[in-house]
């Protein structure tokens, strides 16, 4: 049996114990400021909210032109170089058009002629025969002025081919002087050399006055036998004024093909220049200076610079919130205060390996304004704009909590304790989420540290400073 006093002692502890652990518990839920949790805490203020997906990117042109020849021709003059900014129009290079020259005389020659019976052969129907004689007397002069002026053209090549023969004989004589002087050590190898280059000179010259290739000569004498022809055709209308149908039907024939073929002769020639069909940059020159070309033959590559495809190479973890039309803004180092803008234009349906071959990347394309600046084959990070909430709330990702499946809650600071809010989220960022529900703007909420995050009670006191976003 205890004594009263002692009964009394244990009473008074007992009472003492339980003020202490009820002292210690109200510390616990709303203790003095110094036992409050230290939080950082962030004042809600409506703001912008973007979705990115940030992928590498290589820059390329958007097309390119091949400039192929369809004509064919000895030899080519270039008049750009690769990397030379050209215009729409502007003439990448030239054939040689001595043979399409040729060729259009030819067929200009072939055109008047069958022009000329033509048109003779319906003057014929509608003359008599006094007129008939008239007309052969005619082409009798004007083959005559065609066989004079033949003449005269031979005499004067044969005149200039005489000169050329005697400067190229007496360029051989001072060649063989100069071999005999050299060996005498009377004439220097450079004085030789020279002799050599006069006889090279002579004979080019001499070559040039081939009568064979002398366009003067040609010209003559396709002059002459037109001539020849009209006459034959006027002596024949002489002999037999009828003209029959089927005689002019055939020259009308005849003179539609040689319109048709010296409308193709020239629209050949006019092919031996071959421009620019857009503003850009001369990417590659497939040809050399002289080299001879064929119908097919690739002579250039022209692509249009002032605006570039960035190939961006989007993860597959990312690729469901690209699409076309979005936004995309490109960085690349070679200009690091510059923000290239672009919009995707395309987005490829087959993923390929990643170059590190551990993931699968999708392929989308960026359509981009190069400002002078961006050139093909540059390498640029991409960042796609994938979504854009404006004026919406939102809070670090590491402040929103679970509890159980589509159960979130947020702490907020309310009279310096914390208060559980269930919310809904929304759009969610790398680094930040949207609250739809359950906050206002000017609420504060607990941010962090994570330790604090996990460990907060309702009614707990905390202290922090508030930083409006």
């Amino acid at each position: 049996m205890l004594a009263p006093k002692q009964k009394w002692l244990i009473g008074a502890g007992i009472a003492v114990l339980v003020l202490v652990l009820g002292w210690v518990n109200y510390r616990k839920l709303s203790g003095a400021a110094g036992d409050a949790v230290a939080v950082r805490t962030q004042v809600l203020e409506p703001q912008d909210l973007q979705v990115t997906v940030l992928a590498p990117a290589t820059l390329a042109v958007a097309k390119e032109y091949e400039i192929r020849s369809l004509i064919q021709a000895s030899s080519i003059s270039l008049a750009v170089e690769v990397g030379d900014r050209v215009r729409a129009g502007q003439v990448l290079a030239r054939a040689d058009t001595w043979e399409l020259d040729l060729a259009v005389a030819q067929a200009e020659s072939n055109f008047l002629s069958a022009r000329a019976q033509l048109e003779e052969l319906r003057r014929k129907a509608e003359l008599g025969p006094e007129q008939a004689r008239q007309q052969v007397a005619a082409a009798e002069v004007a083959l005559e002025q065609a066989q004079a002026h033949l003449a005269q053209v031979e005499a004067t090549l044969a005149t200039q081919r005489q000169a050329a023969q005697a400067r190229l004989a007496q360029a051989r004589s001072a060649l063989e002087q100069a071999r005999a002087g050299l060996s005498r050590g009377q004439v220097t190898p450079e004085e030789l050399e020279a002799a050599l280059h006069q006889v090279r000179s002579a004979e080019a010259e001499l070559a040039a006055l081939d009568p064979e290739g002398s366009p003067q000569i040609q010209e003559a004498r396709l002059q002459v036998r037109s001539a020849e022809m009209r006459l034959a055709e006027a002596r024949l209308a002489a002999r037999s004024a009828e003209v029959l149908p089927d005689q002019i039907h055939a020259a009308e024939a005849q003179f539609a093909a040689a319109e048709a073929a010296l409308r193709k002769a020239k629209e050949d020639r006019g092919k031996a220049e071959f421009r620019s069909p857009a503003d850009g940059t001369v990417l590659r020159v497939e040809v050399k200076d002289g080299q001879p070309i064929t119908p097919g033959t690739l002579i250039a590559v022209v692509a249009p610079t002032e605006k570039l495809k960035a190939l961006v190479r989007v993860d597959e973890m990312e690729i469901g919130k690209v699409q076309v039309g979005q936004k995309a803004i490109l960085t690349t180092p070679a200009y690091p205060e510059e923000r290239f803008e672009g919009v995707v234009v395309r987005i490829d349906p087959q993923g390929v390996r990643s170059e590190t071959g551990t993931s699968t990347v999708y392929p989308v394309e960026v359509e981009v304004e190069a400002r002078g600046k961006l050139r093909p084959n540059m390498n640029v990070d991409a960042e796609i704009i994938a979504d854009t909430r404006t004026g919406v709330l939102a809070l670090p990702l590491e402040a929103l909590l679970s509890e159980g499946e589509d159960r979130w809650y947020v702490w907020v600071v309310r009279d310096g304790k914390a208060t559980r809010v269930e919310v809904r989220p929304g759009l969610r960022t790398r680094t930040q989420v949207e609250i739809t529900e359950g906050l206002q703007p000017g609420d504060e909420v607990v941010v962090g540290p994570l330790s604090a995050l996990r460990n907060l009670r309702e009614g707990q006191r905390v202290r922090g400073e508030a930083k409006a976003e």
